[in-house]
């Protein structure tokens, strides 16, 4: 994601030039590709968990670009699942479709051919909590999937 950001947008500009219903007009998209945007993990709106899917809840739904509202100050370095998302949004606007440019600009020159957006289910690994199998996150089928909801298998890694 951010190195198809990074290659492929002019990164000092603001995200709001893209996404005019962003609400900070200087939030930069190096910012977002850099975790220093101020933005939190998750959006307020969405349950931040030890246990269980926080992004379940955004299967279908698309991404509400006015929650990406700063937790901390510009500059310092936050984890933003939140901010990922939106630099998703703005590689969707610029290319259409975020995913196929991370698969153009990244994956198909690196080799890497199996990635995709949901796991597949052959060969899968299935982790377990108390003797039961865990469902995978639904990130990549949500709203969130630019914030690491790609799916690969260990030969081509």
């Amino acid at each position: 994601m951010g190195t198809t950001a990074w290659l492929t947008l002019e990164v000092k500009r603001p995200v709001a030039h893209y996404l005019p219903a962003v609400p900070d007009a200087e939030m930069t998209v190096a910012d977002l590709v850099h975790h220093t945007s101020g933005l939190p993990r998750l959006p307020a709106t969405m349950r931040d968990r030890q246990f269980g899917d926080p992004y379940r809840v955004s299967v279908g739904v698309p991404l509400e670009l006015t929650a990406a509202t700063l937790a901390t100050p510009r500059g310092q370095f936050v984890n933003s699942n939140l901010g990922y998302a939106l630099l998703g949004a703005v590689l969707d606007e610029v290319h259409g479709d975020w995913f196929a440019a991370v698969r153009q600009h990244v994956l198909e020159p690196a080799g890497i051919s199996s990635a995709g957006l949901a796991p597949a289910q052959a060969g899968r690994v299935v982790p377990k909590l108390f003797g039961r199998a865990i469902k995978p996150w639904a990130l990549g089928e949500s709203s969130f999937a630019a914030a690491g909801g790609v799916w690969s298998t260990f030969e081509d890694l």
